[in-house]
């Protein structure tokens, strides 16, 4: 054997041997930001008819790369619950007995939506991805507190509807309904918020996900905060996170700032444990498949200001994630008043920065289960090849 044909086998040898890279992180963003490689996701609501939303979505749709056509639906389920002026139920319209029975109503929504997907497979569109941004629902903490107690007598007046809850939910009594700090009223509440949940991905599954598999059979849909967690994982006031996932891809939000009380009898700084808190999200749904999360722009401090979350665990956090294995973020990167015109351009610069770094770097692809917890109050998190300590956290502190 040659010399040039040694060479070129050990290249080959070499090559072959190496372990392939995991895909290129693709981010998708609230909005339009300088970077070009961050894709601005195509808005869209059903306010108007489908006509007239494909023919604003259309042209943009088709200036997107293949792989970046992707929607921010800003639309949402027919409204169920109804409040008066003064943030109280609005019992005349709202009737907790019906939306149980029968489930959340989506014949119109399903209508518009496959109306609107229709035109856009016509336009010779395949679409990647459409995310949803839908908040809502009839969970305990969507119900104004001075009415929860006559929200579960009506609910319990009706034996079909009561029917669709487990026997501690059937057996409670509206005063525990209405304070979960009296004895059994979180297990109370714990439940009943599941079955609250799951009535809302039904209906997100109806009125949204079918009309997507049968028109664009390939792409991806999440809501805001879909979930699919192997072990347990919580939100900022210490409740459980349960599986209440539209489809089996997780789209959680990890958004730094630590502004419930999950924190306070801990040790460490809110912060740190917060940064904790959101890798292990993530990785409790990795366990359960693709994650695609949401994540706040550098600089935000929750919608109670107060704390913001240093650059320095912001910037960890996309490398713990990436080596997780998350290959899109949805990055919310909203103006006033969340953010000063300023800090958008900081954000944004910041988190090009960032993520180009990211892409930069070879990562081999993660593993798809096998994710554990990290403690709360640990003093090292270690993902793969990425080591970040407190001591390292409060010397940013520090300058």
């Amino acid at each position: 054997m040659t010399i040039p044909q040694l060479l070129r086998s050990t290249l080959l040898l070499m090559l072959s041997s190496e372990a392939v890279a995991a895909p290129p992180l693709r981010v998708h963003a609230w909005t339009k930001t300088f970077d070009p490689d961050v894709n601005p996701m195509v808005w869209v609501a059903d306010d108007k008819p489908p006509q007239d939303a494909a023919f604003r979505t259309i042209p943009l749709l088709r200036e997107r790369a293949v792989g970046d056509r992707v929607l921010l639906y800003r639309g949402s389920l027919r409204p169920v619950l109804f409040l008066t002026p003064g943030d109280r139920v609005d019992f005349a319209r709202t009737d907790p007995a019906a939306l149980f029975k029968h489930g959340w109503p989506t014949a119109d929504q399903e209508a518009w939506f496959r109306q609107y997907l229709t035109l856009v497979r016509d336009a010779g569109i395949t679409l990647e991805a459409v995310f949803l941004d839908q908040e809502t629902g009839v969970t305990t903490w969507h119900i104004p507190e001075p009415d929860r107690a006559e929200w579960f007598k009506r609910l319990q007046a009706n034996r079909d509807a009561i029917a669709k809850f487990p026997e501690v939910v059937r057996q409670a009594s509206p005063e525990l309904f209405a304070d979960a700090r009296l004895p059994g009223g979180e297990a109370l509440y714990e439940v009943y918020n599941v079955v609250a949940s799951h009535l809302l991905r039904d209906g997100l599954r109806r009125a949204y996900v079918t009309p997507l598999a049968d028109l664009h059979p390939n792409a991806t849909f999440t809501n805001y905060g879909d979930l699919r967690p192997s072990f347990p994982v919580f939100d900022l006031n210490g409740w459980a996170l349960h599986d209440v996932a539209a489809t089996d891809v997780s789209s959680p939000q990890l958004y730094l700032a630590p502004e419930g009380n999950r924190y306070a009898a801990l040790k460490k700084d809110p912060r740190w444990n917060r940064f904790i808190d959101t890798l292990n999200v993530a990785r409790s749904a990795r366990n359960k498949g693709t994650v695609v999360p949401w994540i706040a722009s550098p600089s935000y401090s929750g919608d109670v200001l107060g704390y913001v979350a240093p650059s320095f665990l912001w910037d960890e956090q996309q490398r713990h994630l990436r080596e997780t294995g998350v290959e899109k973020i949805l990055y919310w990167n909203p103006g006033p008043p969340y953010r000063s015109v300023l800090k958008v351009r900081d954000d944004d610069r910041h988190a090009a920065q960032v993520w180009t770094e990211l892409r930069r770097t070879r990562v081999t692809p993660a593993p798809a289960e096998g994710w554990t917890a990290i403690p709360m109050d640990a003093d090292v998190v270690q993902t793969g090849d990425v080591v970040t300590t407190y001591a390292g956290f409060l010397k940013t502190l520090r300058k």
